[in-house]
């Protein structure tokens, strides 16, 4: 029987990687492979030497983060506070939802504030900056 063993090294994870392969927007906390990689919306890379994270639905991805099954339980709230913008972050079962504080409205899955004048058309006048 082959006996599986947990890698519970903690390393930094990072949020994003740049066209050219370098991560970034590190976390502030260390998280082990599995937290940074496996849950939604959470880490492109992990560690000192930017290991990329697997793609879901990979061979890799299964070994790391488990078969087909559900995500680890992961908080992504607690682990990027600012996940949402300007919006909560509310943990769920299967990762996290944004909503919004009012005046805002989800888009590409942040809170962003809403431009009434040019988007609602609420603005009857419009007032050029740095003429008064």
């Amino acid at each position: 029987m082959r006996l599986r063993v947990l890698d519970a090294r903690q390393g930094t994870c990072y949020t994003s990687l740049s066209r050219s392969g370098q991560c970034r927007n590190r976390l502030p906390m260390r998280l082990s492979k599995k937290d940074c990689c496996c849950g939604m919306n959470m880490g492109k890379g992990w560690g000192e030497d930017c290991e990329f994270c697997p793609f879901n639905s990979t061979d890799a991805h299964k070994r790391l983060c488990g078969s087909d099954g559900p995500l680890p339980l992961i908080n992504e709230c607690v682990l990027r506070p600012n996940i949402c913008g300007q919006g909560a972050c509310v943990d769920t079962d299967d990762g996290y939802r944004c909503d919004c504080h009012t005046g805002n409205v989800l888009k590409n899955g942040v809170c962003e504030d809403v431009d009434e004048c040019r988007e609602l058309n609420y603005c009857q006048v419009r007032l050029e900056p740095n003429l008064v």
